[in-house]
């Protein structure tokens, strides 16, 4: 009976250690993928041990080792995420599904969401984000754009890339829209008002989906299998990235 109790004692004993364990080495996303996620990149988590910085080249988020990012901010090459005003909107990306035979289609939507509690206000502006982002042809007050890419792009090298055409060239009869000249965020919320106009409400939501893409002459063609690479942005310095596979 003393060496059963014995040992029960010290499973009991053990099982703490194993789960602070299992738990410290849980991981979590890497900056890259939390901000093409539509992360705020002062909210990006790290891992434990490395320190959050601000890339001072393009805004972008990044976790490195306190050394090291006191030396990149000395330079002027990073700023401390603390230092970097935080962005109450947050943009977000997504694509569904992500894995796709070369008969369906994929979905994308984008959200911007007002994660403070007060309102804010921004002003129309006709750019986005990157010159490579398109709107939709009967979108062209639309805020957000976006754009595809056959292959495997990430932030870094996404302007080596062509974007395939997912809209097919020609004339289009789109409803008169009134002139836009901002956009007010309800408080926590992702409805607004358009101003300018008729002082529409909507939320700020975009959806479409596509089961491939057109090519010279206007031909259709499906997605091949492989791997693709969408961008999404608006006026006012947001941008995502998301990835999907094509199967046979």
């Amino acid at each position: 009976m003393k060496k059963l109790y014995y040992l029960t004692l010290t499973v009991i004993l053990l099982l703490p250690i194993f789960y602070n364990l299992a738990y410290s080495q849980i991981s979590i996303e890497s900056p890259l993928q939390q901000y093409k996620s539509g992360t705020i990149p002062n909210q990006v988590q790290c891992n434990n041990n490395l320190q959050l910085i601000i890339k001072a080249e393009d805004g972008s988020p990044a976790c490195v080792k306190p050394d090291t990012a006191n030396i990149l901010i000395e330079r002027g090459w990073a700023k401390n995420s603390s230092t970097v005003p935080v962005d109450p909107l947050k943009f977000s990306l997504s694509v569904n599904p992500m894995i796709v035979k070369q008969n369906q289609s994929v979905a994308i939507d984008i959200t911007l969401n007002n994660t403070s509690q007060d309102t804010i206000f921004k002003a129309y502006n006709s750019r986005l984000t990157m010159d490579m982002l398109t709107r939709g042809p009967c979108d062209w007050l639309e805020p957000f754009g976006i754009a595809m890419f056959e292959g495997n792009y990430s932030l870094d090298n996404i302007k080596d890339g062509k974007p395939i055409s997912l809209w097919a060239g020609g004339t289009y009869n789109c409803q008169m829209i009134t002139y836009i000249t901002g956009y007010s965020w309800q408080p926590s919320s992702d409805k607004v008002t358009e101003t300018g106009g008729l002082n529409y409400a909507r939320e700020m939501k975009y959806h479409d989906s596509f089961g491939g893409f057109y090519g010279d002459n206007n031909t259709v063609h499906k997605f091949a299998p492989g791997e693709y690479t969408v961008v999404a942005g608006d006026e006012w310095g947001h941008l995502a990235m998301q990835h999907f596979i094509v199967e046979n």
